[in-house]
């Protein structure tokens, strides 16, 4: 018991300190630097959520010994995402799906949402099926129309 004391007085420092240090800089978010962000319309009520990023030297070890479940929590809480379907998490990559619904305007076209994102994005990617846009320095994204083709 005496030695998992010291260990759970730095876990709790490092969380306190933790959203403290969130959005002093582009991209960061707690413990985690944003660094690109690519999301694909993969059909019409579901994204694909491909985020770049680094976690803190002294978090890092952290996460690998005490596991993933919270890094996983604070990606959603970036993209303001109720629930994420992790396909991989790393300590420098994560790909996740969610629920997401475009709305229907007729013919095949579509208009992905907007976001607000709890940090700025350096560099975001949204990816359809018949387009790409690419956004720099975002807080916020305004949605996009789209041309979706029902196989």
């Amino acid at each position: 018991m005496k030695k998992l004391l010291p260990v759970v007085v730095i876990l709790f420092a490092v969380f306190l300190v933790s959203p403290v240090m969130a959005n002093e800089t582009m991209g960061r978010y707690s413990y985690i630097q944003v660094e690109s962000v690519a999301i694909d319309v993969i059909d019409l009520d579901k994204a694909t959520f491909n985020v770049t990023y680094q976690v803190d030297d002294n978090v890092d070890f952290l996460v690998l010994l005490l596991g993933k479940n919270d890094l996983k929590q604070k990606l959603c809480e970036i993209f303001d995402l109720d629930s994420c379907s992790f396909e991989s998490v790393g300590m420098n990559h994560a790909s996740f799906a969610s629920d997401i619904h475009s709305y229907n305007y007729g013919e095949g076209t579509y208009w992905f949402p907007e976001m607000t994102f709890k940090t700025e994005i350096p560099n975001l990617t949204i990816k359809a099926q018949d387009s790409s846009k690419t956004f720099d320095s975002v807080q916020e994204f305004p949605g996009i129309g789209y041309f979706y083709e029902v196989p």
